[in-house]
């Protein structure tokens, strides 16, 4: 959201993408990397999308999951800026204001996380209620007690 005058506007939309195709204004949290969600299941999960790759990846159970169909969170606001920040968070938490990416299965927001593992930028999930955040890596799903949370930025 973004104050306009007296009103808010939404300004963070989830649209629907896949093989590797990419709208326009697309959150990107790093070396290119974008923010998107995906079904695995009856979950709908957040993760990544890797310049060049035609697949998003996952963290769900223990394991990395790639998505051919995805929703790629883009900034869709008029005339109000960017709309969002990275924010320090550590040991399951999240910020105020942080971007809900789905609810999962036991009724629980997950937030947008992102990391460093090994020189990449990898985007995940928090799922309240954990104590660390997760993300898709290496085929697995690998747990990070430090990273950062998606935030909306409140003018």
């Amino acid at each position: 959201m973004a104050q306009c005058g007296h009103g808010f506007q939404m300004t963070l939309s989830w649209i629907p993408e896949g093989n590797g195709r990419v709208p326009r204004n697309p959150i990107d949290a790093g070396q290119g990397v974008v923010v998107i969600r995906g079904r695995h299941g009856q979950e709908v999960i957040p993760g990544k999308l890797v310049p060049g790759q035609v697949v998003g990846h996952m963290p769900y159970g223990g394991k990395e999951f790639p998505v051919d169909e995805y929703e790629v969170l883009c900034e869709t606001g008029i005339k109000c800026g960017k709309c969002y920040d990275w924010v320090p968070a550590q040991n399951g938490q999240v910020p105020q204001n942080s971007v809900v990416a789905s609810i999962a299965s036991d009724n629980s927001p997950l937030y947008v996380a992102r990391t460093q593992m090994e020189g990449d930028t990898v985007v995940g999930k928090v799922h309240q209620g954990h104590t660390s955040a997760y993300f898709p890596f290496g085929g697995q799903e690998v747990p990070r007690e430090q990273y950062e949370v998606l935030v909306w930025k409140m003018n």
